[in-house]
């Protein structure tokens, strides 16, 4: 019978295994809050797509292409988000053939909603763990972003949700 494998110890743990920690309990957090709102049938990827909608409607081969996922996988993340009432589609004025995606109201609400948990979360972290030290993992973890090139998918929002 195979060893088992030895707990993962907090203060041992990697940069890499140290900011997926803490950007998982960060996101943990957020749904837990969100779901209090209501919103409680959110994950993190459906989020992250509802933020490509925020300056108006996209159709859904540009929209695959922002999120780095086949159009048949966007068509079905869509039609979900649509039957739970943050999207809704519409023919293209200009192109009958394309449809195009575009928030509701609740997706707008949910949008607002994340940012104002995110805002809050960083002002209790500041609270708890101290303003320069929010401050300089911030710069850290932006750093690394940028040492590793991935400012323009990070800016771009193309970045992969976690599985």
């Amino acid at each position: 019978m195979p060893a088992s494998a030895p707990t993962p110890s907090l203060t041992t743990a990697d940069i890499t295994l140290a900011a997926l920690y803490a950007s998982r309990a960060m996101a943990d957090d957020i749904e837990l809050r969100l779901a209090d709102d209501g919103f409680d049938d959110l994950r993190f990827a459906d989020r992250a797509l509802l933020q490509h909608l925020l300056a108006g409607p996209v159709g859904i081969g540009p929209l695959s292409v922002l999120l780095a996922i086949t159009q048949q996988a966007t068509s079905k993340a869509i039609a979900d988000l649509e039957l739970r009432g943050y999207v809704y589609r519409q023919e293209d004025p200009k192109d009958a053939r394309v449809r195009l995606v575009r928030l509701t109201s609740r997706g707008y609400d949910v949008i607002a909603a994340d940012r104002l948990h995110r805002d809050a979360l960083e002002r209790e972290l500041r609270e708890r763990v101290g303003p320069r030290r929010v401050d300089a993992a911030r710069k850290t973890l932006l750093e690394i972003v940028a040492t590793l090139g991935a400012e323009t998918p990070t800016r771009g929002r193309r970045i992969r949700p976690p599985g």
